[in-house]
């Protein structure tokens, strides 16, 4: 199965260049003309990366950091035309694993990708492990958690420490 990319940039050509070169790559491709509606199906669908905009209506790409990490340690990279130190520095502080400005290669990009998607990739020990401690159970694949037969939603970092014990 292919990794899934969401990326939110308002300018529509942006969009189709990345989603025509991150397809041919073999991954899966969602795009939204700004972060609001990103992160409205962020909520809904599974996602492996994020590419986000800065610049955007509604809901800019600093705002989209800052909501997904909240809940989730997923890949971001910021793409922007705004190329000074502290813009980048902000991106990076507010939680996105790398800042390329505008305009940038495709190949950098895609190398990007790759590379963080292969350090963030957890294999699971097999097609069906699971962890089982009394009422709860862990989906090692899916890195789902259960109580009592009752899915709940755990950040990476607690179902990281949940697989731990």
């Amino acid at each position: 199965m292919s990794n899934r990319i969401m990326i939110a940039d308002d300018d529509i050509n942006i969009c189709n260049i990345l989603k025509s070169q991150l397809e041919s790559d073999g991954y899966q491709v969602a795009y939204y003309s700004n972060g609001k509606d990103l992160l409205n199906d962020f909520k809904n669908a599974k996602c492996d990366l994020v590419i986000t905009d800065i610049m955007m209506p509604d809901m800019n790409g600093y705002d989209v950091c800052k909501e997904i990490r909240k809940n989730s340690d997923i890949p971001i990279i910021m793409i922007s035309a705004k190329d000074e130190e502290i813009d980048r520095v902000l991106g990076l502080e507010l939680g996105s694993d790398d800042y390329i400005s505008k305009p940038f290669s495709l190949r950098e990009v895609s190398i990007k990708v790759r590379n963080m998607l292969k350090r963030y990739h957890v294999e699971p020990v097999n097609s069906n492990a699971f962890l089982f401690c009394k009422d709860l159970k862990l989906n090692l694949e899916e890195r789902s958690a259960f109580l009592s037969d009752q899915e709940f939603s755990v950040t990476k970092k607690e179902y990281d420490l949940l697989e731990f014990f």
